[in-house]
């Protein structure tokens, strides 16, 4: 993993660990899931976006009985739930979480 990737891991992993909504849903949030900017997206997108998010895909593993939690690289048949494209991203709410 790329020093910046590190970086986005461990400010998404302190973010997820901090935040007592985002703490249920460590596994899902956490895990390898190899999309491009997933993890400055959950550094830096509002936490009910990603709580929404990890609940969808915690939905669908369990409708589908999935044993093991979903990746993309899993060739199962859980639907992964596009992220919502907007200003999460933005510098601004980098900056905020940075400085908190």
């Amino acid at each position: 993993m790329p020093e910046s990737s590190n970086r986005m891991y461990e400010l998404a992993m302190r973010r997820v660990r901090s935040d007592p909504c985002l703490h249920p849903h460590q596994s899902t949030i956490m895990c390898d899931w190899r999309e491009p900017g997933h993890w400055q997206w959950v550094a830096t997108a509002p936490v009910k976006e990603i709580m929404d998010w990890a609940e969808t895909i915690e939905r669908n593993k369990d409708e589908c009985g999935v044993g093991e939690m979903a990746k993309p690289s899993a060739g199962n048949s859980v639907r992964v739930p596009k992220k919502p494209r907007g200003n999460s991203f933005g510098a601004g709410n980098l900056t905020a979480f940075l400085t908190v």
